[in-house]
Parts: C-alpha cells; structure tokens; sequence
C-alpha cells in the first residue's frame, strides 16, 4: 500500500493563533449523508515549534523501523519527535521521543497507542488506554473515539473527502496510593482524509456537540506525495548485510532488519545455544533492498538464541549470524 504512495516524507504543520478564538460549523452527526465543513476563517501561520523532518535522517528512528514520517518539536530545554506511519487506508502514531537539552535522559514510548485509523467503518466505536508511572505517580490516557460522518472539509489547499471523528481526549492522574488527584477530559473533533491531510480541533469544556461552536486550539496536518520519490526503505543497496535486532533484550518482539544486494533465495531462521532450529521468520525469494520483519518469541523460554541470514544469488551464497536475548 504505502508504495503506492511513495512518499516524500514532508510534513506541513500549521495552527492558529492561541490568543484569539475562532469558530466552525461541525455540522452533525449523519453516517447516511455526506456532509461540508470549511476551516475556520483565521490566518494559518507557520510553526516555528513543529516542522516534518526526513525519515531517512530523523534520530532516533532505529525505534520506529515502520515509520514513514517524522514531526519534530523544537522547545527552549526539549526536542521531542513523533513517528508516523502513513499508508493508503491507515494513519498511525508509531511513538515518541522526548530529549530534553538539560542532561536529563531521553525517554522513548513505543506504545501502539491508537491515535487514528482510516480503515473502520462508519458505524464503529472503540477506546484506547495507555499508561504509564513516574516517581510514584500513575499518568492514565483514555481516548474514546467514534466515526460521526463523512463528507468534504473545505481547506486552504482545496476539498478533501475526509471521516469526521470525535475523540474524547482523557487524562487521570492518581498518587502512589490509587487516589485520584487530576482529571481532564478535551473533547476533541479530527477531520482526516486518505491522502493524509488533517484537522484537528478542541473545543471547550462543556461545548455543543453539533452545529457552529468555538475552536480552543487547532492543527492542519498536511502530508505532500511525490508519485517519482523513492522511500529510503527501497533505495538500492551494494551490499548484503544483517543488522542487530532491536530491542535486544526483547520480550516478546523484536525487529530485524537486512540488506539484499542481489536477487534471490533467502531465509532467516533461529537457532538456540545447541544449534537446533527454534524458529523460520522467512523462506523464499527476494528481490534486492532493504527489508524489516518482526520476530515474535513468545512461544520460546527466556535465554540467548542466534539468528541466521542466508541469502544465495547466482554463484555465491552469503551467511551472517547474530546473537539475541529473549528475557520474560
């Protein structure tokens, strides 16, 4: 699907300016008709805070092997990023990383947190929950979100067939004894098209559910495609190499990724301390480039194991073995 796309990797990032107020039609909730929106009438200034960044030279992506886009945040003592995966009918935050520039030490969330995804029906409703516990403290975000419609969303670069979602954006706080001491809930109206345009909107406290309403705070996401690009993924390679696993230790997955210089027959197998054969990930033919697959160990016991790549093309066979640790 995404090679379809073959993208180029650019994020277009706008919002409105945080001391005015603005307003917009959300319409109603219709999952019979088709609907029109048009973006609030204010001026769309550049973000001097958050810009898209390459994929291809982006830090940190080692953790993100499936990201296709990157949106870097640029703040006085923090640069933090976000890790998009971008393809025909799915839009994905991968992760984040935030790296404050004050000593302290980065932190990565790998969480599938669901943000948005495009291939739902419009009948469905679903919740996402993550979670996670600072110096005693337990940090709760909950999004319930629901398809309201589908129509055309009026944007500064044209009509854009687009779902409408509400998200209801939560965050709980509890001390180190369960009690709850903070709640916020922001509902929140995302307006998201296949080709990776996006509005998100918040809305206030206590505001109206359908028909014009005040906008607290607004983003436009816009994705550019460049049908010729070529993704750093599929670029031609010279050589035939096996890179370490990451994360390693793992538990339970983990993701490995090779080069393939020629065409041909390849496999990657595991293997325990003994030699025996544990585990096949692949066992065919392939075409020359770069790939990624995930490795799931969690029908094996913890310990040390050795993955094998074998590649044979014509006249020559390669083989490269690395070591990875499974800890449960």
């Amino acid at each position: 699907m995404l090679n379809a796309y073959s993208p180029q990797n650019d994020l277009n990032y706008f919002y409105c300016d945080s001391d005015s107020t603005y307003q917009m039609d959300i319409g109603t909730v219709d999952l019979v008709n088709a609907q029109q929106w048009v973006m609030p009438n204010c001026t769309l200034v550049g973000s001097d805070v958050g810009k898209g960044i390459p994929i291809a030279s982006a830090p940190y992506k080692q953790y993100f092997p499936e990201a296709t886009h990157c949106k870097q945040y640029t703040y006085p003592d923090e640069i933090d990023y976000e890790f998009y995966q971008f393809s025909q009918n799915q839009i994905t935050l991968c992760g984040e990383v935030d790296h404050p520039l004050t000593g302290d030490s980065v932190e990565v969330d790998t969480t599938d947190f669901l943000m948005a995804t495009l291939n739902i029906d419009l009948n469905t409703k679903f919740t996402a929950v993550d979670s996670n516990t600072i110096d005693g403290k337990t940090f709760v975000y909950k999004e319930d979100i629901a398809v309201e419609g589908f129509g055309t969303l009026t944007t500064p670069d044209g009509n854009v067939d687009v779902l409408k979602i509400r998200n209801s954006y939560s965050q709980f706080i509890y001390d180190d004894k369960g009690q709850l001491t903070y709640q916020d809930v922001s509902p929140v109206i995302t307006f998201v098209g296949k080709d990776g345009h996006r509005l998100d909107i918040e809305l206030p406290d206590n505001s109206p559910t359908t028909g014009t309403v005040e906008v607290d705070w607004m983003e436009y996401l816009k994705i550019v495609y460049n049908p010729t690009a070529v993704s750093a993924e599929n670029q031609s390679v010279n050589k035939f190499a096996l890179e370490q696993n990451y994360p390693n230790p793992f538990n339970p997955s983990t993701t490995i990724k090779y080069q393939l210089a020629q065409n041909g027959q390849v496999s990657l197998k595991v293997f325990n301390t003994l030699g025996k054969e544990v585990a096949e990930i692949l066992n065919g033919d392939q075409k020359a480039g770069s790939y990624s697959v995930k490795f799931d160990g969690s029908k094996l016991s913890s310990g040390i194991y050795y993955y094998q790549l074998h590649a044979t093309d014509p006249g020559q066979d390669y083989t490269i073995t690395k070591k990875l640790m499974l800890i449960k």
